[in-house]
Order: C-alpha cells, then structure tokens, then sequence
C-alpha cells in the first residue's frame, strides 16, 4: 500500500538516547539520579489515580501556580508539557524556521527543527576547549536565524556556558526576532546557574526545566517553560489539550520547592566527587562537567566506545556511547552519577575491563 507521507519522514533517522532496554542491568546511560521519593508524594501520586475517570486539569493550573510563586513569575509565563520534550517540539513548531545549535548536544533540537520543515546551521564546541561553549561560537550565529537552542549545562559534555558569555548573547539577540532557548533540565542536579527569572527581562528568552533528572519522576514525564507571557501564548496554541496526566500534575506540585529535593542535591554532590576520583585510576580523560555526567574519552584504552559498550552491558552496566552525537568519534562514553553503591560497581566493573 503507498502512502501519502511528508517527505522528512522518509529521509529523518529517529534520535538515539540513553536507557538501558534490560531491568537485569545497573543504567549508567541516562543522567537522572535514583530518588526514593516522599511518602507524601507517593500517597498523593496514589491518590490522584482517583481521578482516572475524568479529564485531566488541560492547563495543569495548580502546578503553573505552585511554579509562579516559587520563582516570582506570573502563572501565564509558564507553559506545562508531557516532558521538556515536548516543550522543545512546540518551540521548534512555532519558531524553528531556521535554528543555530552549538553541537554536539541533545539530538532532539536538530530533529525537531528538521521535523517541522526548519533549516538547522550547527557550531562545533571544540575538544581542544574540553566542549566548552565559547563566545566565539556562539559568534557563528547567522543574522537570519530564528531561534538558538542552548542546553546549559550541555548534554552529552556536561559543560555550563560561562555566564558572562550568555548575558551578552541575551542582550546581543534581544529585539532582533531571535528567540533563544535554554534548556536547564539538569540545574538541580548541577553546579551553573539559571536564568529562569530572567525571562521578565529578556522578551525572546525561553528557559527549559524538567521534573526527570532530580525529582524522581522520569516515568511520569513532565517538564515546564517559562517565557514572556506573549510566547507561552504561543507555544499553548500548539500544545496539544490534555497532554498531562493527573498523576503527574499532582506529583509536580508536591515536589516543585520540597525540601527533599536539597537531600538528594547533596547526595549526588558527593557522589560524583567520588566518582571522578575513582574514575581517574583508569588510562582515560574525564571533561570538566558542571553536571551529573561525565563525558569519558576512552582512546588511550584498547578499546573504541562501541566495544567498550558492549563489554560493560555484558557484566551488567550499561553507558551511552556517543558516538551518535555530532562531532564525537567512536572514542567517547557518558556516564551518569548514581548512588555510592552503583558507582562503587560501576568502577569494580571498568576495573575488569581497563586494568
């Protein structure tokens, strides 16, 4: 049977991500940190499944309201979606005619530029500046770009854009039609700033963050934005209805300012400290990361990403190889900090392998 398809489909190849397909293994490839979540949250998760006979809140009101007071920002300057995910479909739908992205970085920029018909015009982050975003690329931005997307700190490099360089990108772009947009999903769980109260500021700023990485609820996907209000209008007339669930929006205002968040945020502080000091006994190089994840160069091993991949999924461990990411060979893996005692055999493992 032929079908009728828009022409990208045929000639768009599906993002590769993290996680780890088997339960048998400890998953090193995704950047989230196991949380045992609060009994209060997980009676309110239980309780909201009442609710399953009715349509969800489509505005997710009670969570944009909880999101408005925390960060001082009016509830109209957030949009609420099924993951940040989603929220970067919808930007790359209504501003992505032509897209500057730093790379390597989040596949899902370039993919959802291509997807809605938009041209994307990449800037290498150099190896020789360890994948630190400079302004010398952020320089290569051309004058008819239509909108910028920046992950700060970089996934898969782990690396914050210095912020003397991003306020003057702000203000360099601001009043020109350029919307910029600042993917902070890992701020909790990093050491960078953030600059979601700027959006009252800056008009064409739009800045991510997701529930996933620090709060425990990557299941439930959901993440949010905050942009001027006439932006978030924008993005909320192409957000489909509905699109979160009930379980999710009262999970997300529970754990939107707990306190439980600042334990976890610790915990994961001296978990990576550890883990880099135990990682360095190996013949690899680790990048500066101001995340919760290393980017590893193995090159100086035996062994290239692919192969060293698969060895560690055979004992049990799985890391990204990202070799799928632009600009990074076949010689780099991520590795996400986990508990002590993940990390513990994590490096029991790699020792088996490098030494």
């Amino acid at each position: 049977m032929k079908l009728e398809t828009r022409q990208i489909l045929n000639e768009l190849k599906p993002p590769v991500h993290g996680s780890a397909a088997r339960e048998d293994v400890l998953d090193f490839s995704t950047n989230t940190y196991p949380v045992e979540l609060p009994d209060d949250i997980m009676a309110a998760m239980i309780n909201a499944l009442g609710d399953a006979g009715r349509y969800p809140d489509t505005d997710s009101s009670l969570l944009r309201e909880k999101i408005s007071a925390i960060f001082n920002i009016t509830p109209e300057s957030i949009v609420v979606g099924n993951g940040t995910s989603e929220i970067i479909r919808l930007a790359a739908f209504c501003f992505g005619k032509k897209a500057f992205i730093p790379q390597p970085t989040f596949s899902e920029y370039d993919y959802s530029v291509l997807l809605y018909g938009g041209a994307v015009v990449p800037a290498r982050i150099l190896e020789e500046n360890d994948f630190l975003v400079t302004e010398d690329v952020l320089g290569e931005m051309p004058r008819d770009t239509s909108v910028v997307f920046l992950c700060n700190p970089n996934n898969p490099t782990g690396r914050a854009i210095p912020k003397k360089a991003m306020y003057s990108f702000l203000e360099e772009t601001q009043g020109k039609g350029i919307m910029v947009v600042v993917d902070e999903v890992y701020f909790e769980l990093s050491d960078s700033y953030s600059l979601i109260e700027n959006v009252r500021e800056f008009k064409n700023l739009v800045v991510l963050r997701s529930l996933t990485k620090a709060y425990g609820l990557c299941g439930l996907r959901l993440g949010y934005a905050a942009a001027d209000e006439k932006i978030i209008e924008l993005l909320d007339k192409a957000r489909p209805p509905w699109n979160v669930n009930s379980v999710a929006q009262k999970a997300g205002a529970l754990c939107i300012g707990h306190p439980y968040i600042r334990a976890v945020k610790e915990m994961a502080e001296e978990s990576k400290k550890k883990l880099k000091q135990d990682l360095n006994r190996f013949p690899v190089k680790i990048y500066p990361s101001e995340s919760n994840f290393f980017l590893i160069d193995v090159m100086e091993t035996r062994y290239d990403s692919a192969s060293i991949t698969k060895i560690l999924l055979d004992k049990g461990i799985c890391v990204r190889d990202c070799a799928s990411f632009p600009h990074l060979d076949k010689g780099y893996i991520r590795v996400g900090v986990k508990t002590p005692q993940m990390n513990k055999i994590l490096i029991e493992k790699l020792g088996e392998v490098l030494e």
